[in-house]
């Protein structure tokens, strides 16, 4: 069991990571602070993020740092569900967002990479809750006192 919550923490971590890289290229384009390179598949993806209000932006950093506060905590034994959750609420909201602005465009046939991701993070997610069962573990904990 613990062998399996240290591999979805290293998981976790690795998403943070990729996450948190996205964040702060963007925070760098929106401050200024470096020139935008655009890859051919990010032409419409880069105008409508970079003018996005900045309450839907702030989702994103939010996402980041409970995703590395779960993962901190799988690897460290404890449980990260209910935090894993929370980033991943915050995580889907920015995605939901992004979406409802037209910052994402996907070619007629072409896999949408944001929906795998977001199903490869929720299913992390039922997996964690699956592994975690807080429901049982706050019932015992109530029978016991």
């Amino acid at each position: 069991m613990k062998a399996s919550k240290r591999l979805l923490g290293l998981l976790v971590a690795l998403y943070a990571i990729f996450t948190a890289w996205g964040f702060f290229t963007i925070a760098m384009l929106r401050a200024g602070r470096m020139p935008p390179i655009l890859p051919d598949n990010m032409g419409s993806f880069m105008p409508v993020l970079l003018t996005l209000p900045t309450w839907h932006f702030l989702l994103w950093p939010v996402a980041v740092v409970l995703y590395f506060v779960a993962a901190w905590r799988l690897l460290s034994g404890a449980r990260g569900a209910i935090i894993y959750t929370l980033a991943l609420a915050f995580d889907l909201s920015f995605l939901v967002l992004l979406k409802r602005a037209g910052a994402v465009h996907t070619e007629a046939g072409a896999i949408d990479l944001d929906y795998v991701t977001a199903a490869i993070t929720i299913t992390v997610g039922v997996v964690l809750w699956l592994i975690e069962r807080p429901w049982r573990t706050q019932v015992a904990d109530l029978s016991v006192s």
